[in-house]
């Protein structure tokens, strides 16, 4: 009688705790990508001109940002399939927090055009530009393939955004 009540009481507090939603695992990573790219961004502004040596800052930066991107592409596979709702999160932080990121690195890169072009490092530049492109491009794809099918479409409208700011800084940087 006694373990009837005590399962009974059991069942009864299992029953009327709230179900806390947790996020997309992902979401921890793009916050920390994120928080990369702000970095970069602030790396590139302080960059002044001069040689490789000057720049070395900006090239640090840059790498710990692949990094990070490397990590999260790799812990993706581990992920479950995202719900519509995980998924929708995603996509809107990718379109609200993300995408206004890389287009401030962006500026700032093109801001800073002139001072690479002159210590001879586009080069440099172009090839961490691509480097970095590809590795998004990447994560993008295993990121969307962990998205409900009615969700995929609009991951990959808001990573072509992003995978437009890449193509369009290359080019500033190909021939400059």
């Amino acid at each position: 009688m006694r373990f009837i009540t005590l399962l009974a009481v059991a069942v009864a507090a299992v029953s009327a705790a709230p179900l806390v939603r947790r996020e997309a695992p992902i979401l921890d990573h793009l916050r920390t990508i994120n928080d990369g790219v702000i970095n970069l961004e602030e790396k590139v502004e302080d960059y002044d001109g001069g040689a490789l040596f000057d720049a070395l800052h900006v090239k640090k930066a840059a790498k710990k940002l692949n990094k990070k991107v490397n990590d999260a592409t790799s812990e993706m596979q581990n992920f479950p399939i995202m719900d519509s709702d995980d998924s929708q999160g995603v996509i809107d932080y990718i379109t609200q927090v993300m995408e206004p990121s890389v287009s401030d690195t962006m500026s700032a890169l093109t801001d800073k055009e002139e001072k690479f072009t002159k210590a001879d490092l586009t080069g440099v530049v172009n090839k961490q530009l691509t480097n970095s492109q590809a590795k998004v491009d990447t994560l993008g794809k295993e990121m969307v393939d962990k998205m409900v099918a009615d969700k995929q479409g609009d991951a990959q409208a808001a990573l072509a955004e992003i995978d437009g700011l890449f193509a369009a800084e290359i080019e500033t940087f190909s021939d400059s």
